[in-house]
């Protein structure tokens, strides 16, 4: 088989294993329905502003349980896999579970941005770079959460991301009382120095879909070379990965 052949059936074969997932769909229809909640009840813009917050965990969720657990299972000792195809296979899995979730989430931001644009309730001008900085945080939540699933089965990989962002969210919350920090930057966008944009960047690596607004779309260039490192790290992990022979 061809390398060309053989991509496409791992391709295949990552995207029946979405579309076989419950999660893929549990994911998608949370998703939609909070979408909807906020269209109804409040108005087509703020359901979009939803829409950028809540869309890069649709992402993070496509990735539980892509890496550890099928490694465990002997699965990639098929033949399909010879010759270190398995390799191949597994760092795939990055470009097949984030081309799938763009292709969903790209689909349910027309449907926000026809209307949008018909009302001019949220200028393209505007929409458009904050859409693409939701694509690069999800894109970066794709690789963080693969990175993981490599250590870790199931969803625990997803779960781990949400944790360590409710704790860090909780934890700048209750620094509100002092000056500065995570929470005054984020609302005011303005650093006394470069100290406390790198500390801002810090946080922003666990949270970073807080940070889909207008001000800070430059910092989605932060969160693709994240994705870029956590890729190389990938590579290295997979390339010095052998199975055990059951």
């Amino acid at each position: 088989m061809v390398d060309a052949e053989r991509r496409a059936v791992y391709s295949r074969l990552i995207l029946r294993k979405l579309v076989s997932s419950k999660v893929t769909w549990v994911a998608g229809a949370a998703l939609l329905v909070v979408v909807g909640i906020f269209w109804i009840k409040d108005s087509n813009k703020t359901a979009f502003e939803a829409f950028l917050g809540l869309s890069p965990y649709f992402f993070l969720f496509l990735t539980q349980d892509m890496i550890r657990g099928e490694v465990d299972s002997g699965s990639l000792e098929n033949v399909l896999f010879v010759d270190g195809g398995y390799k191949t296979y597994l760092l795939m899995k990055n470009r097949v579970v984030a081309g799938a979730a763009a292709a969903f989430v790209s689909g349910l931001a027309v449907v926000l941005a026809v209307p949008m644009a018909v009302n001019g309730a949220f200028p393209a001008k505007t929409a458009i770079p904050l859409f693409l900085m939701a694509l690069a945080v999800g894109i970066y939540f794709v690789l963080l959460g693969n990175t993981l699933s490599l250590f870790l089965k199931g969803g625990s990989n997803a779960m781990i991301v949400v944790v360590a962002q409710a704790v860090v969210f909780v934890w700048q919350m209750m620094s509100l009382n002092r000056q500065g920090g995570f929470m005054t930057y984020l609302e005011t966008g303005a650093f006394p120095d470069f100290g406390a944009r790198l500390g801002f960047m810090g946080v922003a690596a666990v949270i970073p879909n807080l940070l889909i607004k207008s001000r800070f779309v430059l910092y989605g260039l932060e969160f693709l070379l994240l994705a870029a490192a956590l890729w190389g790290f990938q590579r290295y992990k997979v390339g010095r990965l052998e199975l055990e022979r059951r």
